[in-house]
Formats: C-alpha cells, sequence, structure tokens
C-alpha cells in the first residue's frame, strides 16, 4: 500500500468512526439523568452535517464557529469532522477585531455564530463566507411544536 492509498485508508477509518460509534453504544446512554443518548448524537451529527453539505461545505473546507459551550455546538463540531471539513472553534468573548483577524485569516466558506448579530455578517462577507445561526428559526419552532402536538 503506497502513502495516498494509506492517507486515503485512514480518512475513511475517521469518518466510518461515527457510524461505528453507533453501532458500539446501541442503547447503551450515560446515567438515566442524562438527556441525549450516543445514537441521538450521532444521527443530529449527521443530520447537521447533511445541512452543512447543502449550505454548500465541502471535504478540506473550513467551518468558524462562534457558539457557546452546548449540545447543539457539540454536535455542529461532530458534523463539521463529518462532513470532511475543518472546525475553528471561536471564543465567545472575541472582540470584532479579533474576529477579523481569525475569519480573515482561515477564509471559512461557512460561519456559524450563536446567537446572530453583533457585526459577524459583515466579517463573514469579506472573505466570501455564509453566515448562518444554530438558533431555530420560527419555522423550525412551528415544526416542533407541531410535532410535539
Amino acid at each position: 500500500m503506497n502513502e495516498t492509498q494509506k492517507n486515503h485508508h485512514e480518512r475513511q477509518s475517521v469518518f466510518r468512526l461515527f457510524d461505528d460509534l453507533d453501532d458500539r453504544a446501541g442503547s447503551r446512554s450515560k446515567p438515566q439523568t442524562a438527556a441525549h443518548q450516543y445514537g441521538e448524537l450521532i444521527s443530529r451529527a449527521g443530520q447537521m452535517a447533511n445541512v452543512l453539505v447543502s449550505r454548500g461545505v465541502k471535504p478540506g473546507d473550513r467551518v468558524a464557529a462562534q457558539t457557546e459551550k452546548s449540545v447543539p455546538g457539540l454536535v455542529l463540531y461532530l458534523a463539521t469532522v463529518r462532513a470532511g471539513a475543518v472546525y475553528l472553534p471561536l471564543n465567545t468573548a472575541y472582540t470584532l477585531n479579533e474576529l477579523e483577524y481569525f475569519i480573515g485569516d482561515a477564509e471559512p466558506s461557512l460561519v456559524v455564530c450563536d446567537p446572530p448579530g453583533g457585526g459577524i455578517g459583515a466579517i463573514a462577507a469579506k472573505v466570501g463566507a455564509k453566515v448562518e445561526t444554530l438558533a431555530p428559526t420560527a419555522r423550525d419552532r412551528g415544526r416542533d411544536h407541531r410535532r410535539r402536538a
């Protein structure tokens, strides 16, 4: 096996880890008080990876994320890796000047911020990056409400 084949094999193995993790975990979860099971986390990461790809994220692209530490933030990280992209975490305490430096240097294809606003859209536009948020839209909230009813 040459070096290129070896690297491709290793990369494929990394992507399979997500699917294998779900298979190995089965219905096992953290203690009963845990809100999320491993399978649910992997499933949500897969769904979000599909959303990232639908937003134009390709393997090797960078996804900059300025989000609070949360389950949706973790799902975004896993989804980014699953989509083959590079995750660039941005501290929520960064000033606009710091964000401009990091986003300008990394040139991400997508910037995810939560909550939206704060001037990050103008910074992302300078490098041609799309901006998304983890906050649900009114349409998403309506869909969740209908599911619960």
